[in-house]
């Protein structure tokens, strides 16, 4: 069994922003509204996609707007569950079954994406997701084929910062960012003070402070490399 080390170069990021027809991404048009994927699974046996979003809009009106253009696409099978993750900040769930043919997220899926992410807003979809460098061509020709590419952009990439592992921190970084939170170390007003939480995990003051700083930063790390196109990487 050949394994790699660090860098694999069999695997691509690939950049692109696309708008295609049947959409419902479409619905967000003159909306106020932007959205992003949690979750997306295709099953094509069963010929849906099976998905999750999350939606924030400027007023209740226009996320109102963007959810009735949203069922009433062509490319929603069904709604499964609408929720308020925030009805202050007019943040929402939406639980979907969407058709399977001419979808971008199949078309990702049926190229092997190791990882994929998005920003979605009425100008179209924005994605980034990591393909075999075998398929880059082929993907990119398919996208053509379903809508218009506004940009199509790749580049080597370090798999290690794009897909998330529970194993990337030590037991003791484990450890100590688990007791950090759940004693309120990170609330705001903060409940706890770091000796407080350093006396309850057994360390020391400092040597917990330096495994909560490693800690973050692998998991800011992995937030920022997911999230690139919320602070401005997207078009680099």
């Amino acid at each position: 069994m050949k394994i790699s080390a660090g860098n694999n170069s069999r695997y691509i990021l690939v950049q692109f922003k696309i708008r295609h027809e049947g959409c419902w991404s479409n619905s967000l048009a003159e909306t106020g509204s932007i959205a992003h994927t949690i979750i997306i699974k295709p099953f094509k046996d069963r010929n849906y996609v099976f998905g999750a979003i999350e939606v924030q809009s400027e007023f209740l009106k226009g996320f109102r707007l963007f959810y009735n253009g949203f069922r009433h696409s062509g490319s929603i099978r069904e709604v499964m569950q609408l929720d308020a993750v925030d009805s202050r900040r007019k943040l929402y769930r939406i639980i979907f079954r969407e058709k399977y043919e001419d979808m971008v997220s199949t078309v990702m899926y049926e190229h092997s994406s190791l990882f994929q992410s998005d920003f979605i807003d009425g100008t179209g979809e924005e994605i980034v997701a990591i393909l075999p460098q075998d398929d880059v061509h082929d993907a990119r020709r398919e996208l053509e084929n379903l809508g218009e590419l506004s940009y199509f952009k790749v580049r080597d990439v370090n798999i290690d910062d794009f897909v998330s592992t529970n194993l990337d921190l030590t037991p003791q970084e484990r450890h100590a960012l688990h007791w950090a939170h759940s004693s309120g170390y990170y609330e705001v007003p903060r409940q706890v003070h770091l000796e407080d939480v350093a006396a309850k995990v057994g360390l020391s003051k400092s040597a917990l402070a330096e495994a909560l700083r490693k800690a973050e930063s692998k998991v800011i790390t992995k937030w920022e490399s997911e999230h690139m196109f919320l602070h401005g990487l997207f078009s680099k």
